[in-house]
């Protein structure tokens, strides 16, 4: 369904749209305008988003994910040049992770600057990401730094398709973006870099020993 002839679908709620239709950056920011969430590919899985300076955004996202404020979304970036104005305190080993790990599976806790985003104020951590796939990259660029979840209820599987992903979010979302299969299904590696030492909380394409090298550290 990647064809933009076929990109108008409607759903039992949303519309799909093919990521590559020259219209689309238009009906996600109308849809970012009126504080909706839509699914979106990645390089990993399909993601469930809102703009990440939109708090009654991210909340509508929580409450569809059934999640609370202690487990708030990472937020996707077009670049690594977008992520420093949002971290505070940088580790010294911070730079060496997001160059080998961005673009790519790699989510980086770090502690958060206030810059008038509640969802990264209220807990003071955040989660970032610079995702493996330029035309995400492309939509990033236009929309801003996204809270993105992945687009699936609390408890079951991540979609890999848009079609797996409407089964079970297509009443609670404004559009949904199909870029076709998505990478590997495998999540990202979440990896804490608050503290001196990286520390792997979810092990994906990245595991703790390989974190360890390529910051030069050794095992605890």
């Amino acid at each position: 369904m990647t064809d933009s002839a076929m990109s108008h679908l409607a759903t039992s709620s949303g519309v799909i749209w093919a990521l590559d239709d020259p219209g689309l950056i238009d009906a996600v920011e109308a849809c970012l305008a009126k504080s909706a969430c839509f699914v979106m590919p990645t390089d990993t899985v399909y993601g469930l988003a809102a703009a990440a300076s939109d708090q009654r955004g991210v909340d509508r996202l929580q409450t569809i994910k059934g999640r609370d404020d202690h487990f708030p979304p990472p937020v996707l970036l077009s670049s690594i040049d977008q992520a420093w104005p949002l971290i505070d305190k940088p580790s010294p080993y911070l730079a060496t992770l997001a160059r080998a790990g961005w673009p790519g599976a790699m989510t980086l806790i770090v502690n958060s600057r206030r810059v008038g985003m509640s969802l990264i104020e209220r807990v003071g951590t955040v989660g970032l990401r610079v995702p493996d796939r330029p035309a995400v990259q492309q939509l990033l660029a236009q929309t801003g730094p996204l809270a993105v979840s992945s687009a699936n209820r609390h408890g079951l599987p991540a979609a890999t398709t848009v079609e797996m992903a409407a089964g079970q979010l297509a009443d609670d979302v404004e559009l949904l973006i199909d870029g076709g299969p998505s990478g590997d299904g495998i999540a990202s590696t979440v990896v804490d870099c608050t503290g001196n030492r990286p520390k792997v909380l979810r092990v994906g394409q990245w595991t703790q020993d390989q974190i360890n090298d390529l910051v030069g550290v050794a095992d605890a």
